[in-house]
């Protein structure tokens, strides 16, 4: 089997997740934002998972593969079932790739679960790019002993000034992987405060350099007010930073 050596290399976004056995709650997507003299760029950075998911950093092998679906019989998902560390075999349900799924409605292949209170769906697994179709994107998720072939167009799309998310609870945020930004579950750093990605600060502000900061209009320098500059960010979007 090929998954153990590939994991131990993980690349791109860090996500959280919640398998359809486990507890419905989970956080918020990965985003960061760093760089020098302004010159501001998005990157990956480490996520903490909620709930009860707490894979422990172990061996991940199991006794069927489940990249290529081998080693268990027909009609039968290769995936991994509850809190386990390890693949096994358990019975495939009608659900595609992508599609909804639940405890009663199982997935054919790969792994049910939700990321950042979307629905449940169909997650495939992977090792990198190659294994998620041409132009895929293979997601490392936040303490799992496991990656997954991202799916297209499950949030909503937003707009990081006017922060016009519909779903209560949900703040809008730029995310390293996706090409707009993005309603996700408003975090509760407050401003100045500390943050490990975008979904840790509050409404209206920014992860950057570790830090929550203001985000402002990149066209207008002065819309911070004193003792602040609105320095680029990302989708034409600003940050303000103190003088």
């Amino acid at each position: 089997m090929r998954i153990a050596h590939a994991l131990s290399h993980p690349t791109l976004v860090l996500l959280p997740l919640c398998l359809i056995a486990l507890a419905p709650a989970c956080g918020d997507e990965d985003i960061k934002g760093g760089g020098a003299d302004g010159d501001t760029v998005l990157t990956p950075s480490d996520t903490n998972t909620v709930g009860d998911t707490n894979f422990a950093d172990v061996d991940t092998v199991g006794p069927c593969d489940p990249i290529d679906q081998s080693g268990c019989k027909t009609g039968e998902n290769c995936t991994f079932v509850g809190s386990a560390t390890a693949s096994s075999c358990a019975a495939g349900g009608p659900v595609a790739a992508s599609g909804e799924c639940s405890a009663e409605q199982r997935c054919a292949t790969g792994v049910c679960m939700s990321v950042n209170q979307t629905a449940n769906l169909c997650y495939q697994f992977c090792v990198d790019e190659g294994d998620c179709g041409t132009d895929g994107t293979c997601l490392t998720l936040s303490n799992a002993p496991f990656r997954v072939c991202k799916i297209e167009g499950i949030y909503q799309a937003c707009d990081l000034l006017a922060q016009d998310c519909t779903a209560e609870g949900k703040a809008c945020y730029a995310v390293s992987t996706e090409t707009t930004p993005i309603c996700l579950p408003e975090g509760t750093s407050t401003p100045g405060g500390a943050c490990e990605h975008a979904g840790s600060c509050k409404k209206g502000y920014a992860c950057v350099n570790d830090v929550c900061r203001a985000v402002c209009d990149a066209k207008v320098p002065a819309s911070c007010g004193e003792g602040a500059t609105c320095r680029d960010f990302a989708f034409t979007v600003g940050y303000c930073e103190p003088n």
